[in-house]
């Protein structure tokens, strides 16, 4: 069953979802939620789909929403922090909450895995049983730095997914804030499953083990061979960990 939803985020924007699964869960369903990465939007060019739809094949219904100001979500791009994102994905989680599930996971790629490690590092919600980051950023700021173009007053012009997007630099003093490393320290007693592409091209892998070592117990690490940013050729692997990681903790 696919459902298209929709639910209040970061500054009451209005949140747009597509839920793939079963919405009537019964004692023992499982719920996941994916966070895209930066300047993505839900449907991953269509493989976030194809992955919910996987694991709704094993009972596990997967919420693919916009963070706001990405596609079919309110607000503007250019209004981007990750402090908005942590509350965005506050939104969905309620969301899910609301539907009856207590056995929720999240999973996010890239800096949606960073949004995912400092919400659950802060919060640390019980019902959140378990959090996947997929090539995702230790260090913000530093990455974000090194893409940096110009400043033109109070925005920035940032290359991103291989064309320019415009920013303000309330995001990067806003990333000042966030100590990720220290927030996926934070997640424990919560499981931590880390997947790394060790090709890729815009994370470095050593971001991965930097939140290996961070994190307490119980976590994983699993890296992908020839895996790049996207892992164009090796999402199967990923998909894969992820149901086995959700299995074990369910």
């Amino acid at each position: 069953m696919t459902t298209k939803v929709s639910f209040k985020g970061n500054k009451k924007n209005l949140l747009t979802g597509i839920l793939i699964g079963n919405n009537q869960p019964s004692k023992d369903s499982a719920a996941l939620i994916v966070c895209h990465g930066f300047s993505g939007t839900k449907e991953g060019g269509g493989k976030a789909i194809s992955m919910a739809k996987y694991f709704s094949s094993h009972n596990i219904t997967t919420l693919l929403f916009d963070f706001s100001g990405n596609g079919e979500s309110d607000g503007k791009f250019e209004d981007i922090t990750l402090s908005g994102q942590v509350e965005d994905l506050n939104g969905a989680v309620n969301f899910i909450k609301d539907l009856g599930f207590n056995k929720i996971f999240i999973m996010g790629r890239s800096f949606g895995g960073t949004t995912a490690i400092c919400y659950t590092g802060y919060h640390k919600p019980d019902y959140i049983k378990g959090v996947i980051c997929v090539n995702s950023v230790a260090r913000p700021y530093e990455l974000f730095s090194k893409v940096k173009i110009k400043r033109d007053g109070d925005k920035v012009i940032l290359m991103a997914d291989e064309k320019e997007v415009i920013i303000k630099n309330d995001f990067f003093e806003d990333l000042k804030k966030w100590d990720v490393l220290s927030m996926a320290k934070n997640i424990s007693p919560i499981p931590l499953l880390i997947i790394q592409g060790d090709r890729d091209e815009v994370v470095d892998p050593n971001e991965a083990h930097m939140l290996y070592k961070s994190a307490k117990d119980p976590k994983e690490i699993k890296i992908i061979k020839g895996g790049d940013h996207t892992l164009t050729d090796n999402y199967r692997p990923m998909w894969e960990a992820t149901l086995k990681f959700i299995l074990n903790v369910t």
